[in-house]
């Protein structure tokens, strides 16, 4: 059995347990400071602002909590890492951030007593993982997998002399939701805490502590990375945090960015996707958003790169960012984000010409975003094709504000 408390045996092939510097040693800890207290998990402006009154030399938090290590899941869920935002990866000052149970253990090596609240939730994951296999099968029903969470957090959550101050209830409910094997929540009206068991557990029936279940992580997370899927609300959000922004821009036209031909669109970016046929529509109102975007024209004397028409929205957002942008890393890390916009318009084009050329653009566009080749999970790939175009947007926002703050 592994323990918490061994910093000085990392396996170096793991990415989750990467050296940490000073500043991000910081960061975890103050994240994990109002974990404890009735506020529960903190949001991102207070952390953001608490770091930058902390260290003088931390200027863009962002940065500094997207650099955390990270590792890929299976490609439907994502990517986990030691940290874990309410919005996705998407930071808003109104979004909650919280440490995972390997955040909490990298945080034990400057904590020592984080370790055994690290290890209390991994043990925890491993219960869940026994009442998930003593399921009894039913050969003509679907198995219940609801499960009542409230002894458990009982005994987890009850003070006693000695023992450190425990996670609250709800926090430990938000570390779950944002774990390795994603869990999910029944709603209840009676304050029960009724998880849905998910069978990804049973890769952590054998771990005894923190330092096993990432380890356990390690060995059966895929090397490709894949991006982190947001819920549902994250892409419409974030499109309205960047109107704002661009908005505010002296170099801006001063008119919202979505100018959305419809009002179906808009709420169709927010909707599941079960079938093929959903997959497509979910696909034709992301375009229809994007392509109506409200982005200045090309100037006249630039218009000759573009044989002389004015390009279409992401051609024009392109060319106003690379204007309004000085700093040469900015701007490639704009451009990544155009790419990941312009593949996600590829596999639309895909489903209405299916040319050769079509067709060698769309694959190439799904080993950009992450996706397998054919697609067969339609709900999965529009999760992530969602996260991704929000991340990208995201990016966006970031880059002009940090210009705009020069």
């Amino acid at each position: 059995m592994s323990t918490s408390d061994e910093p000085d045996l990392w396996d170096e092939s793991n990415p989750l347990l990467r050296p940490l510097d000073e500043s991000e040693y910081a960061l975890l800890e103050v994240i994990w400071q109002p974990a404890r207290t009735p506020y529960g998990w903190p949001m991102w402006d207070y952390v953001s602002r608490t770091m930058c009154q902390r260290d003088p030399a931390v200027i863009d938090a962002d940065q500094l909590f997207r650099a955390l290590p990270a590792i890929s899941r299976e490609l439907q869920l994502g990517q986990y890492g030691l940290v874990w935002s309410s919005d996705s990866y998407a930071l808003n000052p109104g979004s909650f951030v919280g440490l995972t149970i390997a955040g909490l253990l990298r945080l034990s090596e400057r904590i020592p007593g984080v370790g055994a609240c690290a290890d209390e939730m991994a043990v925890l994951l491993r219960h869940l993982a026994d009442e998930e296999r003593a399921i009894a099968p039913n050969p003509a029903a679907v198995a219940n997998v609801s499960y009542s969470m409230n002894a458990s957090l009982a005994a987890i959550t009850a003070r006693s002399p000695g023992r450190p101050a425990p996670l609250p209830a709800d926090a430990i409910k938000g570390l779950l939701q944002k774990e390795y094997p994603i869990l999910s929540f029944d709603a209840s009206q009676s304050g029960e805490y009724i998880v849905r068991l998910s069978p990804l557990l049973r890769h952590f029936l054998n771990v005894e502590s923190a330092r096993d279940y990432v380890d356990a992580i390690g060995r059966s997370s895929p090397a490709r990375v894949s991006p982190p899927v947001s819920e549902p609300a994250a892409l419409p959000r974030v499109l309205d945090h960047l109107s704002y922004v661009l908005r505010s821009d002296k170099s801006w036209s001063g008119d919202p960015l979505v100018m959305s031909p419809d009002l179906e669109s808009p709420a169709t970016l927010t909707e599941p996707a079960q079938t093929a046929v959903d997959f497509r529509d979910r696909m034709s109102a992301l375009a229809r958003v994007v392509e109506n975007l409200n982005v200045p024209n090309v100037p006249d004397d630039a218009l000759q790169k573009f044989d002389n028409k004015q390009p279409r929205s992401i051609g024009r957002l392109e060319e106003w960012l690379h204007g309004r942008l000085l700093d040469e890393e900015s701007i490639k890390r704009v451009d990544d984000a155009i790419k990941v916009l312009r593949a996600a318009n590829r596999l639309r084009v895909e489903g209405q010409h299916m040319n050769a050329n079509a067709q060698r653009q769309a694959a190439r566009a799904r080993v950009l975003l992450g996706l397998p080749d054919p697609i067969r999970e339609y709900g999965t790939a529009w999760d992530v094709i969602r996260a991704r175009v929000s991340d990208a947007f995201e990016v966006i926002r970031h880059e002009v504000q940090l210009a705009q703050s020069r």
